[in-house]
């Protein structure tokens, strides 16, 4: 079974960053039920710029892909879907595949 990898970038409205916070923590503890996780995180912007650049980036992993469509189809985050509209006003998603980064790469 081959893990999923995902980075999902996410623009919130001004003011809601505390509504984000909020769908976020239960939107995460949502996704752990389903094997996935919040591996990495990002804030890109302060509060009230999040609209016009992101305001986190997250790269997720699920154990598969079978553990995120079950994730996204779990009736809990339809019953949030107000408070992540008042929050969230973009999301950007996209599935890869972790790679190795070449050596010399100065990454560490």
């Amino acid at each position: 079974m081959a893990a999923l990898d995902l980075v999902v970038v996410l623009y919130v409205w001004p003011g809601q960053e505390a509504a984000f916070t909020r769908y976020e923590s239960i939107a995460a503890a949502v996704m752990r039920e389903h094997h996935g996780a919040i591996e990495r995180a990002l804030r890109c912007a302060e509060a009230g710029q999040a609209e016009a650049k992101p305001y986190e980036i997250h790269w997720l992993r699920f154990r598969s892909q079978q553990d995120f469509d079950d994730y996204r189809a779990d009736e809990r985050l339809a019953e949030l879907s107000s408070l992540r509209a008042t929050a969230i006003c973009r999301t950007e998603l996209w599935i890869g595949q972790e790679i190795s980064v070449p050596s010399g790469s100065g990454v560490h």
